[in-house]
């Protein structure tokens, strides 16, 4: 008896239970499942191959190589030095010491060693090009790199491949904080072409995300490796790059709205205020922004110093900032510049030399019109060149809008003419960012440039002492505005929208979207 009532309770439990994993079954297939896969409004640029960290120019080339790519060491969302590819990094006396990761594989198994990070170095110095960081004054001295097999003196590979260390005549103290650019990105060193060097397996990287499937039109899809030291089941797991044209029909943020794309990232073609104000009117979504860290000014080219004397360069200067104010008042995010750095930055003015610099620029401006027949170029797309007070303050000029870096455009191999004006933004830190002086030194950006910006920025890094160092830096930045090479305009944060319910983790120190940052509840 006992066993037949033990039966009817076993299969009156199993029909209950049945019964209960039916509903929940149920409930589960009701409830929407959040999608791990996100799709990035992003600047049309063409195929992977057509990115390569000895090149990197425009801002949304350093956040695709920065997704696909790590470095040995990088910043943290709050701003700190951290180990990356190197899980340790120290001085030893003077010899500059990298322990790798174990267990970091490419998506296909391919273990990332000492001998990648080795073979980073010496591409850097062979193939040269690169804008964020000077190693060539740093390593291999009294050596020309020709290949990959040839020696470097004091760089060694320890360890079975662990270890990498380079010795130095003595402890450089912008070393480590120059490697966080991506510029410096650990690449496998059988992705490379032996010969070129140039990169040829866009699947096995060192990034969290490695490409998946490639597209001439730049519909690229990414995949997160689960190898790698920042993945996470929280993170998207696929991201597809959705090309926007400069002239696209849509912008971005009308393809947010449509459910087309699912990030509008920092880079690409819509402003930062727009940004802004479109999470400001749409609870759908979640807004990131930096520090005031966009900077927009005037830049004469070495043509344009040249042709037009002090007074004329700051009238010129006084004007268009006049304008862009005037055409941005009342937007989200602006406020006017007096300086380059942010004021409570280091490398920003004192007080007093801000205060001499803004009466001689009032006094020099005047009020008349730009006579004089100028090439503009203007690579802020918020700013309205056609704007029929731009035309009557400037009737003799032409302004076009391009995405051209001062400085590093190759006029003769485009078949450009050299413009007299940039009109441009880029971003600044707060901090002593030693990426960002090396990319400066490489545009057409401060007093020095050229030859005389990169001998500066050698001496620059060879003193220790910070204290010593700022006030070299603030030299710099004022006798680049009182010689009116470059006259602000303004700041702003950089901008990202994410729908929700993903939520960022990024930066508010530095630019760059850090896709990986991403996480869904």
């Amino acid at each position: 008896m006992t066993t037949v009532v033990s039966r009817r309770i076993a299969v009156v439990l199993a029909l209950l239970g049945a019964i209960a994993g039916i509903v929940i079954s149920q409930q589960q297939m009701k409830q929407p499942q959040l999608k791990t896969k996100l799709s990035i409004a992003f600047p049309p640029a063409g195929s992977a191959s057509s990115y390569d960290p000895m090149r990197i120019h425009l801002a949304y080339e350093y956040v695709f190589l920065a997704n696909i790519y790590s470095p040995l060491v990088e910043y943290s969302a709050d701003g700190r030095l951290v180990s990356a590819i190197a899980e340790r990094f120290e001085w030893t006396g003077n010899e500059a010491r990298f322990t790798i990761r174990e267990n970091l594989k490419t998506i296909d198994g391919r273990a990332i060693d000492a001998y990648d990070a080795e073979a980073m170095f010496k591409r850097v110095l062979i193939l040269g090009g690169n804008t964020h960081g000077n190693l060539a004054s740093m390593l291999c001295p009294g050596q020309s790199l020709k290949t990959l097999a040839d020696p470097c003196p004091g760089m060694q590979v320890r360890e079975n491949g662990r270890v990498l260390t380079i010795l130095f005549e003595k402890p450089m103290p912008f070393f480590f904080p120059m490697l966080t650019a991506i510029d410096f990105a650990v690449i496998p060193r059988d992705a490379l072409d032996p010969k070129t060097l140039a990169i040829r397996d866009y699947r096995n990287t060192s990034g969290p995300y490695y490409v998946e499937k490639d597209s001439p039109q730049g519909n690229i899809e990414l995949s997160a490796n689960p190898n790698h030291f920042h993945y996470s089941p929280k993170m998207p797991q696929e991201l597809i790059l959705h090309p926007v044209p400069l002239n696209s029909k849509k912008s971005s943020l009308q393809l947010m709205s449509e459910g087309t794309v699912d990030v509008v990232p920092e880079v690409g073609t819509d402003p930062q205020e727009d940004k802004i104000e479109y999470a400001a009117a749409h609870p759908d979504v979640t807004l990131h922004t930096t520090l005031p860290i966009c900077f927009y000014g005037v830049i004469f080219t070495q043509k344009g110093m040249k042709r037009l004397d002090l007074n004329q360069r700051i009238a010129i200067g006084m004007a268009l900032k006049k304008l862009f104010l005037k055409q941005h008042a009342g937007r989200a995010g602006f406020e006017a510049a007096d300086q380059i750095f942010p004021f409570s930055g280091e490398g920003a003015l004192a007080t007093e030399q801000v205060k001499t610099l803004t009466q001689k620029w009032e006094d020099s401006r005047g009020d008349q019109a730009i006579t004089e027949p100028l090439s503009i170029w203007n690579i802020i797309k918020s700013f309205n060149g056609d704007d029929p007070e731009v035309h009557k303050a400037f009737p003799n000029s032409h302004i076009q809008y391009i995405r051209k870096v001062p400085g590093l455009v190759d006029y003769k191999k485009e078949g450009l003419d050299e413009p007299d004006v940039f009109l441009t933004r880029t971003d600044m830190s707060f901090l002593e960012d030693i990426g960002l002086l090396s990319y400066y030194s490489h545009m057409d950006f401060f007093s020095l440039r050229g030859k005389k910006a990169a001998d500066w920025l050698s001496r620059y890094m060879e003193v220790p002492d910070k204290s010593k160092r700022i006030p070299m830096l603030r030299d710099l930045h004022y006798q680049t505005l009182s010689d009116a090479y470059v006259i602000p305009i303004a700041f702003s944060p950089y901008a990202t929208i994410i729908r929700k319910p993903w939520a960022p983790h990024l930066s508010k120190m530095h630019a760059g979207d850090t896709l990986w940052r991403l996480e869904r509840p």
